[in-house]
């Protein structure tokens, strides 16, 4: 019986996995871009399922010391009852280069439920300089004051700009990189460019930095992207782009040994870029009247939610702008509505993404319209004009025009005539309540543009407050005069009852015989 538990339960984890390993399969190839003649690599083949029929592409212009090796790693998860799995197969070769030039490794094969994958084809670099593994074993032999040294061509920063001659508002994409042949381990004290004179915005990266080689020079530099920004200049003639500054710590090998090993020492160095210049030209003249600094490659779409309606009710109309620029700093269009529509300011929506070729989105205008009278309206074709930086002229978009049928809200008696020609605005006129009944009965009129200021009424606010309040200071320090004399106190609430009493006097004689003698 627990056999048979066991067999359902290996079912149960086995049969989805196989479903699994059909979907979103992926042949990759990995290998450095640049190395150095005679230095040894790995070349390694990907495959996120498992295959059969391997074929490895043909290897002329390297020395193979050891391949294929297979090996392979594999995960699974159960969540919720819900089996997910991702395996993970490479094929390794070492190889090693023996000439110098530029070599194109073609694509390997592998067959996956009779299925034929390919991998792309790759370039590997080859040239003469060392590769940081070779400069860090030669410097394994220098003495420990030359090890600890760190020259400028060992550490170094640069901005690189994708274009440096450009026209007021076109992209430029700013990459901000370290070059290394030393061991980096670690950064710190990161002062980046203000970039004033442009628009900015960031290119997502990850956060771990990766460091790929670059031949410069004819070395072999480890090479780490530290940040990509896309900028938008937005003014005329020559922008400069200050420097970069970086503070990087180095792990080096100081030249002894223990009984544990080597011993190594970190060391920070300072590095800064150079500044950079940017030339910046005005766009062409003559611009169209609809053009408000759009530069790049742009679509519009404009849609009415509806053109049937009754006065007063509601209509969005959206206009959206999409493409590759600076979408960011396009400004409202000029949309011509009629002059009987109440039109709100329009609601703006801009989702932008920032890439390696630019700024790409869109932004949408949604404009909220009250139209409300009856009749037949018409909004006219709406221009958008924007420089494209491919042709290099600029060039208009333009949507259709949109016909509103406006009927009459219920309940209403009014009858309205509505008129639009071409060259005047529309005129609306009313029947039946346009000349309204004479008012009858008294009524106050009084003249036109008179002011409260300077007015008697004016003056008597100011005066009659002072007054009252001059009575009530004398009256208050009287009292306060008086209260001070206790004796003059005394003998006025002494009088005070005196005068109560003597009052009842002839009361008491009358109704009180008995109290007298």
């Amino acid at each position: 019986m627990k056999k048979f538990i066991y067999i359902l339960f290996c079912l149960y984890i086995i049969l989805p996995l196989k479903n699994l390993k059909a979907d979103d399969i992926e042949f990759n190839v990995s290998a450095p871009s640049v190395v150095a003649i005679g230095e040894q690599f790995r070349l390694k083949f990907t495959l996120n399922a498992e295959g059969t029929d391997f074929k490895a592409p043909v290897l002329n212009n390297f020395s193979i010391l050891a391949g294929p090796s297979v090996s392979s790693s594999s995960n699974i998860q159960i969540i919720n009852g819900k089996v997910t799995s991702s395996y993970d197969y490479t094929y390794t070769y070492i190889l090693v280069a023996r000439k110098e030039g530029k070599f194109t490794i073609p694509e390997a094969r592998i067959k996956v439920e009779n299925k034929i994958y390919k991998t792309k084809k790759t370039t590997i670099e080859v040239v003469k300089g060392e590769s940081p593994q070779n400069n860090n074993r030669n410097n394994r032999k220098k003495n420990k004051v030359q090890s600890l040294k760190v020259d400028d061509e060992d550490l170094f920063v640069r901005v690189n700009l994708s274009k440096t001659n450009v026209n007021r508002g076109e992209h430029i994409i700013a990459t901000i990189k370290v070059y290394t042949l030393k061991n980096l381990v670690g950064f710190d004290n990161i002062k980046y460019p203000s970039f004033s004179g442009f628009w900015t915005k960031d290119i997502p990266s990850s956060e771990q930095i990766s460091l790929k080689r670059e031949n410069i020079n004819g070395k072999i530099y480890n090479v780490g992207t530290l940040k990509k920004i896309v900028l938008y200049p937005q003014s005329i003639g020559e922008i400069n782009i200050e420097q970069f500054e970086l503070e990087c710590v180095l792990r080096i090998r100081t030249g002894k040994t223990s009984f544990w090993g080597p011993s190594f020492k970190e060391i920070k160095k300072k590095v800064k870029s150079r500044s950079r210049l940017v030339k910046v030209k005005e766009l062409p003249e003559n611009p169209p009247l609809s053009f408000n600094g759009a530069v790049g490659e742009f679509k519009m779409t404009a849609n009415l939610n509806k053109n049937k309606v009754k006065a007063n009710d509601a209509i969005n109309l959206k206009i959206k702008i999409y493409g590759n620029g600076n979408l960011n700093l396009i400004d409202n269009l000029d949309v011509k509505f009629p002059s009987d529509f109440e039109v709100f300011d329009p609601k703006i929506k801009i989702s932008t993404k920032a890439t390696s070729n630019g700024v790409s989105g869109s932004k949408t205008f949604d404009y909220l319209i009250i139209p409300r009278y009856p009749g037949d309206f018409k909004i006219k074709s709406v221009k958008f004009s924007y420089f494209s930086t491919q042709k290099k002229k600029y060039k208009t978009l333009k949507t259709k025009d949109f016909e509103i049928k406006v009927e009459r809200e219920d309940g209403d008696t009014t009858s309205i005539v509505y008129n639009q020609t071409t060259s005047n605005k529309e005129e609306i006129k009313f029947i039946g309540e346009d000349i309204r009944f004479i008012k009858t009965g008294n009524f106050n009129m009084k003249k036109k543009g008179k002011l409260f200021y300077g007015s008697l009424n004016f003056y008597l606010s100011y005066i009659i407050p002072f007054l009252l309040f001059l009575i009530f200071f004398i009256m208050r320090r009287k009292q306060i005069k008086e209260n001070s004399n206790i004796l003059l106190v005394k003998y006025r609430k002494a009088n005070k009852r005196f005068k109560k009493r003597l009052k009842k006097a002839p009361f008491l004689l009358q109704n009180c015989p008995e109290i007298m003698p």
